[in-house]
């Protein structure tokens, strides 16, 4: 028994369009191909160095990915931990860089005085600019 002309036509429609589209590209359309996606741990850094006078922390994010970077560093400044005028204070800072561009921060202990101080949770990202 054969199929009716409308059920082989819907059939053969059902058939292409689950077909990928690379396989329907003729050779002079080239297939779109997605962009790999930008790993910026392979192409951007941070760095934290304590500084000399004791006075705080030095953080920096260094670029060679080839494309602009939205950055941000966040952290949070403890003076007098463990005591009882403990004092939190978050910081933050945002920036873009270009290829083979670096910039950063400094988190300061300088309001915490005579106290004692600490930093920690410390982080970082980039993202792409669109």
């Amino acid at each position: 028994m054969r199929s009716p002309p409308r059920a082989r036509w819907l059939i053969c429609a059902i058939a292409l369009s689950s077909m990928p589209s690379s396989v329907l590209a003729d050779d002079d359309t080239p297939a779109k191909k997605k962009k790999p996606k930008l790993n910026i741990d392979d192409c951007a850094s941070f760095t934290q160095l304590d500084r000399e006078e004791e006075d705080g922390v030095d953080f920096a994010i260094a670029s060679s990915c080839e494309v602009k970077l939205a950055c941000g560093i966040k952290w949070t400044l403890v003076c007098a931990p463990g005591t009882k005028q403990s004092k939190k204070t978050r910081g933050a800072v945002a920036f873009e860089l270009d290829t083979g561009g670096s910039d950063g921060a400094t988190a300061s202990a300088g309001t915490c005085g005579y106290h004692g101080w600490e930093i920690r949770d410390i982080s970082w990202s980039c993202e792409p600019v669109p």
